[in-house]
């Protein structure tokens, strides 16, 4: 009888676990391992080829155990076939390679469309197979989205309907961690599907030529709603993104002033979010855009900093006030020298540069920490606050104040 007490509590509902390696030694260790941590079938193969013949067979494995130094076919192509599949299972790298190696890897995979992957060095352990599985998302998101079909009427009548709306993530201060404001995230509340992230639709949007529709929209609603915040006593800031196309219109710039004008928000507390490679097509109009905004007291952000092209160009010759250090690079500082390297030199050029550092992708209480004393102004990510509504960030700021109200009194 399997031990009850190695199963983990909260981990995916595994139901299929196909391992790929070479490695006689290591194919028995590890089908022991997994017998005694889960419940599911495990099906080994020695190579990628095995595999995919495996999967063409009909075999659906909701997990993939995967090496990387393999005869016939190795790790690195068979990733690229499984994406070519569109396979719905989590892949895990179990390799003994150096770790940047291994990132460099899932960062091709996820170039190539598999998102869900992670990495467990050998020698691997049920310590680490109980860490992994109590980490896996319990909801296969792919899944659902192979369920959902959107076509350009819905889009269309999407923007007559105002389906389309912000919610709000919120930044918090690095010292008490008080919320000084939030970046405001489209979502789409859909009649049939529910609410959706732009993953379902943004790409469409733009094909039908609709992006700076949708950004008007957005700034509207979001200019709109931090309006309301100042109103009732909470100076909150608000960001918004903004697309090459925005950037590329004369008009842009007096659209922003006429909404701040409009619901009677000083300018200071509107930040337009633009990442690297926005500004390219059209240079000298993006940078006319952005002079007249600062010119006029509107914050400027350079968002995703590092994953774009010419960063440091960019950030001298345009008119930011504002660095975003991009989750890419926050979610694995932890656990990477190289991210690590990254975190502390973008934020030595901001510091130098006399600009705000904002960083997203907070994911725990380490990163956050690290975070902090590496000097970040402002944080932002799932472990401080998920993407809310209008209604819970309001309940959310409001907690933050009576918390903050508390701790002066105590």
């Amino acid at each position: 009888m399997l031990s009850q007490s190695l199963k983990p509590v909260n981990m995916m509902k595994i139901t299929h676990i196909l391992v790929v390696e070479d490695d006689v030694f290591q194919q028995k260790t590890l089908k022991s391992m997994l017998q005694k941590t889960c419940d599911a079938p495990v099906h080994i193969v020695n190579n990628g080829k095995q595999a995919i013949d495996y999967l063409t067979a009909g075999h659906q494995p909701n997990l993939i155990l995967c090496d990387l130094n393999m005869p016939e076919m190795d790790g690195i192509e068979l990733l690229r076939r499984l994406a070519q599949k569109e396979t719905d299972a989590y892949i895990v790298l179990s390799s003994s390679v150096a770790p940047d190696l291994q990132q460099a890897v899932m960062r091709m995979a996820n170039y190539y469309g598999l998102q869900r992957i992670t990495n467990l060095n050998k020698p691997i352990s049920i310590a680490k197979l109980q860490h992994l599985f109590s980490n896996l998302p319990k909801e296969h998101v792919r899944t659902n989205q192979c369920n959902i079909q959107i076509n350009d009427s819905d889009i269309i009548n999407a923007f007559k309907d105002d389906q389309f709306t912000p919610h709000f993530q919120a930044h918090f201060e690095r010292e008490a961690l008080q919320i000084t404001g939030a970046e405001a995230l489209i979502r789409w509340q859909h009649p049939e599907h529910g609410l959706l992230t732009p993953y379902y639709f943004l790409d469409r949007v733009y094909q039908l030529n609709l992006g700076t529709q949708l950004t008007k929209m957005m700034l509207d609603n979001s200019i709109h709603r931090c309006a309301n915040w100042h109103q009732n006593g909470w100076p909150l800031h608000i960001s918004v993104n903004v697309s090459h196309s925005d950037l590329a219109d004369v008009t842009f710039t007096d659209m922003v002033l006429s909404l701040l004008a409009h619901y009677k928000l000083p300018n200071r507390y509107l930040t337009v979010e633009v990442t690297e490679t926005e500004l390219s097509p059209n240079l000298a109009q993006s940078l006319e855009n952005l002079t007249r905004l600062r010119l006029n007291g509107v914050e400027v952000s350079i968002d995703d900093f590092g994953t774009g092209h010419s960063s440091l160009s960019q950030l001298i010759y345009s008119p930011f006030t504002e660095l975003k250090i991009d989750q890419s690079f926050t979610n694995n500082m932890m656990s990477d020298n190289k991210q690590m390297a990254a975190v502390k030199g973008s934020i030595a050029i901001a510091k130098s540069l006399g600009l705000r550092i904002v960083a997203e992708g907070v994911e725990d209480q380490a990163t956050q920490d690290a975070l902090v004393d590496m000097g970040c102004d402002l944080l932002q990510g799932y472990y401080l606050s998920k993407p809310i509504s209008e209604q819970a960030f309001s309940l959310l700021y409001k907690d933050s104040i009576k918390s903050s109200t508390s701790k002066r009194a105590s």
